[in-house]
């Protein structure tokens, strides 16, 4: 076998390493732009999280939605909770739930993220390391079976030592889950169920197990350690409140609502409307969505498949019932300013935000005075400004917050400081050539501002 050959198919296998290890650690994705971004859904996931996040001792939590209907969580640093839509869609309890956001919450106390990290190098240099010296075996003149046996060797030991680590970090991630959930007064059953149901794809072919198994070594061994402490400490979770239920069925209703088709959710609705509930058949149906539910359910739905009337219908309807709710409000705003209504989008995005810190919120708010400044009302620009730079504040690193800061500046005649916030959304997306071309083009300018003057040189200083 020649040289190129060998290491045509190394790389090959090298590649698929590298994937396996990267969704072991599900963290060398790209989450920044594959989010599905919600102030509701975050903050309601953070508030129910939060007792426990601060008995471990962070000080702070953040919980990130990623749109993936495999049952997965995972963490990266930075006190960042990332939740896959399957895990709250397919999950059986709140204390299902929760015992995994213990569980990741545990992974942050323990600085188990920064830890692999560097496993992740040390894989990368071992297989890198291998590949060198398969590629010298080859060039020797040995054969082709020599080669890959030692990059293979070199990919399988990178392999071992990274799944002895994950496993070590799953037990003590466990240990802490178990003490979080006990400190809250929830039962470790729900961990227990879960455990159960994925121990069982140990008999599957690796193309039908979950992403969690792969990802969280060790399912048979963790499942024992939560049925004993199920046995120990009860079945109960007098720690979850009727309205921490409520609040979780609500976040799943509108994840359901925004995920599935929506024929679905509507087919789905009506033909519970015209069944009773049994408590023979109830066994597995969580959560109980409410009346309420239901109605923010068809909202969405309707609104998705541009039903926009309907969707309007079926959110006044919930607003006469829960009139202080600003999430509620907030998505009245992006039903109106669909329906090109803008001035009551504003109206209501302004009530959202009434006594209420919502970056995302705010970025509505500067659509909707962007689109009407689009028709004629040139002073909105500057609002749409001001709504935007309010967003910035609390989401500095999103991209597409800098593009659409960027298209009000324009339009308010701030050319410089345009040309800044595209030098950041090139920043947010790794493009150093655009980004320097951005505070090169910002300082052109003879207005431009001491402020922003200063800030383009900071951008071109540090990326020589």
């Amino acid at each position: 076998m020649k040289f190129f050959d060998i290491f045509s198919l190394f790389s090959a296998f090298f590649v698929r390493g590298i994937l396996a290890l990267c969704v072991l650690l599900a963290g060398l994705m790209p989450v920044q732009a594959g989010l599905i971004r919600d102030t509701e859904i975050e903050r309601g996931l953070e508030a129910l999280a939060w007792p426990m996040a601060e008995e471990a001792g962070l000080s702070s939590l953040r919980i990130r939605i990623v749109p993936d209907d495999s049952y997965n969580a995972f963490v990266i640093g930075g006190n960042t909770v990332y939740v896959h839509t399957g895990l709250l869609t397919k999950a059986r309890s709140a204390p299902e739930i929760l015992g995994v956001l213990a569980h990741e919450i545990g992974h942050l106390a323990a600085g188990h993220a920064p830890r692999r990290s560097e496993a992740i190098k040390d894989a990368n240099l071992t297989t890198t390391l291998a590949t060198l010296a398969a590629a010298a075996v080859a060039a020797s003149g040995a054969s082709g079976d020599a080669a890959m046996g030692v990059a293979l060797g070199g990919f399988d030991r990178a392999n071992r030592n990274y799944l002895a680590l994950s496993r070590q970090d799953e037990s003590v991630a466990d240990e802490w889950a178990l003490r979080l959930l006990a400190g809250q007064e929830i039962s470790s059953a729900g961990m227990a169920d879960f455990m159960r149901r994925i121990a069982g794809e140990r008999a599957l072919p690796e193309t039908r197990q979950s992403d969690y198994y792969r990802s969280h070594p060790g399912a048979g061994a963790r499942l024992l350690v939560f049925e004993d402490h199920a046995r120990k400490h009860g079945q109960d979770s007098p720690g979850i409140s009727e309205a921490d239920e409520a609040l979780l069925a609500r976040i799943i209703a509108k994840i359901k609502a925004f995920t599935e088709a929506p024929m679905q959710t509507i087919g789905e609705i009506e033909r519970a409307q015209n069944t009773t509930r049994t408590d023979a058949t109830s066994a597995h149906d969580w959560p109980h969505f409410s009346d309420n539910d239901n109605l923010y359910r068809l909202s969405i739905a309707h609104y998705r498949r541009g039903a926009l009337p309907r969707a309007m219908d079926f959110i006044t309807q919930l607003q006469a019932r829960e009139p202080s709710d600003q999430y509620l409000q907030e998505f009245a705003g992006d039903i109106l300013l669909s329906m090109n209504k803008i001035d009551e989008a504003i109206a209501s995005y302004e009530q959202a935000l009434a006594g209420h810190e919502a970056p995302l919120i705010e970025f509505g708010l500067g659509r909707a005075y962007l689109a009407r400044a689009d028709q004629g009302a040139a002073a909105d620009y500057q609002n749409a400004v001001n709504a935007f730079s309010r967003a910035v504040k609390g989401e500095a690193r999103w991209p597409g917050l800098q593009r659409q800061l960027a298209i009000a500046l324009g339009r308010n005649g701030q050319l410089a400081e345009a040309d800044l916030a595209l030098a950041n959304e090139a920043l947010l997306l790794r493009d150093t050539a655009r980004a320097k071309q951005m505070a090169k083009r910002a300082l052109s300018y003879d207005d431009i501002s001491k402020e922003s003057r200063n800030y383009a040189n900071d951008i071109l200083f540090s990326l020589q």
